[in-house]
C-alpha cells in the first residue's frame, strides 16, 4: 500500500479513508477559483471543497504552498493523521497561474494537450496555458 506523507506524517490508505491522493490541477484551479472569490482580508478561513475529502484538499493546498501558489496557516487537529489549512491566499505566483487557468474554454484545450502527451509537468501544463491563450488572442501561429 501507498503511503501519504502529509507534513512529514506518514498516513496510509487506512487512515485517509482509502482516498489515495494524487495530484489533480482541476482541483487546483478550483481551489484557486474559490480563494480568489473568498471576500474575507484573512483569505479562505477553511481549505474546504464540496464533494472532495478533507486528506484530498489538506494535501492539494500542502502542496500549492510548495509551489508558492498560495500561503497558509497550518492546524493540526486531534484526531486527525493530517493538517488542515486556514487563512489561505494567493501568492503573485497564484494569481499569475489563475489568470492563466481563469477561461474554462483554455483550461479545457490545454489539460487536453497535456494529458494527450501522458504525464506532464506544472511548467508544461503552464506553457500551454500561455500558448492557448495566445492563439485565442490572436497572437500564435496555426491551431492544432
Amino acid at each position: 500500500m501507498t503511503a501519504l506523507i502529509e507534513n512529514g506524517v506518514n498516513m496510509t490508505p487506512q487512515q485517509t479513508g482509502g482516498v489515495e491522493v494524487k495530484r489533480d490541477m482541476d482541483l487546483v484551479r478550483e481551489l484557486l477559483l474559490a480563494i480568489e472569490a473568498c471576500e474575507d482580508a484573512f483569505g479562505l478561513p477553511t481549505a474546504e471543497m464540496e464533494g472532495r475529502s478533507d486528506v484530498e484538499v489538506s494535501h492539494h493546498i500542502g502542496i500549492m504552498v510548495q509551489a508558492g501558489l498560495v500561503d497558509a496557516k497550518p492546524r493540526r487537529l486531534l484526531g486527525r493523521d493530517y493538517v488542515l489549512y486556514r487563512e489561505v491566499q494567493l501568492t503573485w505566483h497564484g494569481y499569475e497561474f489563475l489568470d492563466a487557468a481563469r477561461n474554462a474554454t483554455i483550461w479545457k484545450l490545454a489539460m487536453e494537450k497535456a494529458k494527450g502527451v501522458g504525464s506532464f509537468t506544472f511548467q508544461l501544463l503552464l506553457q500551454i496555458l500561455a500558448s492557448e491563450a495566445a492563439k485565442q488572442a490572436g497572437l500564435g501561429g496555426a491551431t492544432g
